[in-house]
């Protein structure tokens, strides 16, 4: 059997061209996100300067940017980077791991980190070397989705079901958000932060079984790029009736409320 990659390899070259189009949000959720997050960032002054690690496509950095917030975003991936570049060229833009970030002390008032402490391999020396490049008083914002209960959780239960079945192993791994929230609350903790948790931003999202299986097949999602290429075959074979069946059909829609969520921890002077 093919040997599944680390899933700390998450290089995002690979989805540049559909993120957006998987993982954006409508202009409204947009707007509110980045007016909440842009009032959040100036309790630090009217140009407070940003380090937004794993930027991506810039789907938090350019709303921040329209709103005359200075953003400086780090990432792995040349291919998002890109994305990004073609959006807005006053975003700058840097190639390098969230641990390793090439800067100078006490550079900036803030740093955002939005569904990325889950894919680095060490969230703690990722948070510790961005630590080193903020000012005292500076503000990290850890910023993730929160989803009601649906259909869609009890065919993603069963997903991974399959996939220890076929695999033996857990390839697909659950999780790694919830787990890397409470590193971020320990590191606040530890160094001592003041910090408080609010959601922001509220909306529904509609799913199908149809779209869930072409997501597993196409690998939308990073927690399927663990999955041996020698087996998706077969767990596509038992996942897509299975799926359209705990969803009443393949298109039938099933809706759930949505949440968009940050946590503000304020490092003492």
């Amino acid at each position: 059997m093919t040997r599944p990659p680390s899933i700390h390899q998450h290089n995002f070259d690979r989805v540049a061209d559909i993120y957006d189009a998987t993982r954006g949000f409508t202009p409204a959720v947009e707007a509110e996100i980045g007016d909440n997050l842009a009032a959040i960032l100036r309790r630090h002054g009217t140009h407070p300067s940003v380090i937004e690690v794993g930027v991506g496509t810039g789907r938090i950095a350019v709303p921040l940017a329209v709103r005359g917030i200075r953003v400086t975003g780090l990432d792995i991936s040349v291919q998002m980077l890109q994305k990004l570049r073609s959006k807005r060229r006053d975003i700058d833009v840097l190639l390098a791991e969230a641990s390793r970030p090439p800067f100078k002390p006490a550079s900036f008032d803030a740093a955002i980190f939005v569904h990325i402490l889950h894919l680095v391999p060490d969230p703690h020396a990722a948070l510790r070397a961005t630590i080193g490049c903020l000012r005292q008083r500076a503000i990290l914002l850890n910023c993730h989705h929160t989803a009601g209960k649906l259909v869609a959780d009890r065919a993603g239960e069963r997903l991974t079901e399959i996939i220890r079945e076929v695999t033996g192993s857990n390839a697909r791994v659950q999780g790694r958000h919830y787990r890397a929230d409470t590193v971020f609350n320990e590191v606040m903790d530890q160094c001592g932060a003041t910090f408080e948790t609010a959601a922001i931003a509220h909306w529904s999202e509609t799913t199908t079984a149809r779209s869930e299986v072409a997501k597993l097949a196409n690998r939308t999602h990073s927690n399927t790029w663990a999955i041996p290429d020698d087996v998706l075959p077969e767990i596509l074979r038992r996942f897509a009736p299975e799926a359209e069946a705990i969803y009443g059909g393949l298109d039938a829609p099933a809706e759930a409320p949505v949440s968009f969520s940050v946590t503000v921890a304020t490092l003492p002077a």
